[in-house]
C-alpha cells in the first residue's frame, strides 16, 4: 500500500481535499510497544483543537504558521506512533482530520496543513522505521514542541 492509492479523509470533503491527507506507506512488521509517550501531545491536541474552534476564522499570519507547525508535530507523532504502536494506530491522524474540520474556512491553509502533515511522516518515518529508544526519545521531544505550540495557539 502506498500514500497515492490509499485516502482516508473527513466526510464531506471533495475527492481532492481527501487525497492531501493520505494514509502513508506503513511497514506490516511494525510492532506494538509503549504509549506513555503520547500523552502530553494528545492533552496539547484536546487543548488546541477547543481553541481553534473558537478562532478559526480569525487567525494572524502567526497563528497560522503555528497551526502548519502543530500539522508537522502531529505528522511526525502519527509516524512515531505507528512505529511503536502499530500500523493500525491512528490518534493523530484522527486529530490532524479535527484539525482540518476547524479550520474549514480557508482552502489555502487547509492545503498548507495537510503537507505539513504530511512531511513530519514522512520526515520521521524515514528517521524511524522501527520502534526503538531513539524513537521514544524523539517522541518526547515532538510532545514538548506541541505542548509549546498548543499553548501559543490556545493564548493567555
Amino acid at each position: 500500500m502506498n500514500g497515492d492509492s490509499d485516502s482516508a479523509g473527513v466526510a464531506g470533503q471533495s475527492k481532492r481535499q481527501d487525497k492531501e491527507l493520505r494514509r502513508p506507506a506503513l511497514d506490516p512488521g511494525l510492532r506494538r510497544d509503549e504509549r506513555g509517550w503520547g500523552y502530553a501531545v494528545a492533552v496539547c491536541a484536546i487543548v488546541l483543537i477547543a481553541a481553534t474552534a473558537a478562532l478559526a476564522q480569525e487567525r494572524t499570519p502567526a497563528q497560522r504558521q503555528q497551526l502548519v507547525d502543530l500539522a508537522r508535530v502531529l505528522g511526525e507523532s502519527h509516524a512515531l506512533g505507528q512505529a511503536c504502536d502499530g500500523a493500525d494506530e491512528q490518534f493523530w491522524r484522527t486529530r490532524m482530520q479535527a484539525l482540518l474540520q476547524q479550520e474549514a474556512a480557508e482552502q489555502g491553509l487547509k492545503t498548507r496543513l495537510s503537507v505539513a502533515f504530511n512531511d513530519g511522516y514522512h520526515s520521521a518515518q524515514a528517521l524511524y522505521p522501527r520502534c526503538s529508544d531513539a524513537a521514544r526519545a524523539e517522541a518526547r521531544k515532538i510532545a514538548g514542541a506541541g505542548e509549546v505550540l498548543s499553548g501559543k495557539l490556545a493564548g493567555p
